[in-house]
């Protein structure tokens, strides 16, 4: 019968190369996660600054169209004013001729 055979143990020089390319592998992965760490925390400052800035943005043109619609309250448009008098021409001769038909049932009575 034969003797079992052994595992050859790696020589020392040998595992003095493993040990370096672990070593090596280690440290470049933690360079790694560093280096997309920071390429991350520098993305999130950019998002953040710019939704900051379309906030503000946001709130200049709110600004802006609530100052238009109160100039163009206090200054309507020859048009506008125009349409307003038709809308309120119209009302007048159609109330008129109501009052006018409510006349005429009383005096038929």
């Amino acid at each position: 019968r034969r003797p079992p055979r052994s595992t050859p143990k790696p020589s020392s020089a040998a595992s003095d190369v493993y040990k370096r390319q672990e070593e090596d592998l280690s440290v470049f992965v933690e360079k790694m996660l560093k280096d997309m760490q920071g390429k991350f925390d520098e993305m999130s400052k950019n998002i953040t600054g710019k939704m900051d800035e379309m906030g503000s943005k946001i709130d200049e043109l709110e600004r802006s169209i609530n100052e238009l619609l109160k100039e163009a309250e206090a200054n309507p448009s020859p048009e506008k004013k125009e349409e307003k008098s038709a809308q309120y021409n119209n009302f007048q001769r159609a109330f008129t001729h109501y009052l006018q038909k409510k006349k005429k049932k009383k005096k038929k009575k």
